[in-house]
């Protein structure tokens, strides 16, 4: 099965590639096989406990909505213990951005 990778815009001067992104174009078959693959990792990490109760990325039940409450309750407790909260807050909304384009293609094609 072949995938077309294709080149998205996404804002910004058109002719440098940072405003870009590629996108994978998958046949119907790989999007099933995608699916139940993810579906049996998903399975297997949950069983077995792989990833803390404090990740909340991409998980079954495990909003932002309840991310945020969990951060505030622990917010709440240390002030009333009379310690002071401190928390590290990371964006990594352009950290695809930062990756290599031209050795991302050749580590597919290898």
């Amino acid at each position: 099965m072949v995938a077309k990778i294709i080149s998205l815009y996404k804002g910004g001067k058109r002719d440098k590639p940072s405003n870009k992104i590629p996108i994978s174009i998958l046949s119907f078959f790989s999007k099933i096989h995608e699916k139940v693959i993810g579906s049996r990792v998903t399975d297997y990490v949950d069983n077995n406990k792989i990833l803390l109760n404090t990740q909340f990325g991409f998980r079954k039940k495990k909003s932002t909505e309840m991310a945020t409450i969990k951060l505030v309750d622990w917010v709440n407790t240390l002030f009333e213990t009379g310690l002071i909260p401190a928390a590290l807050f990371l964006d990594l909304k352009r950290a695809f951005d930062m990756i290599d384009h031209k050795q991302l293609s050749w580590k597919k094609s290898v």
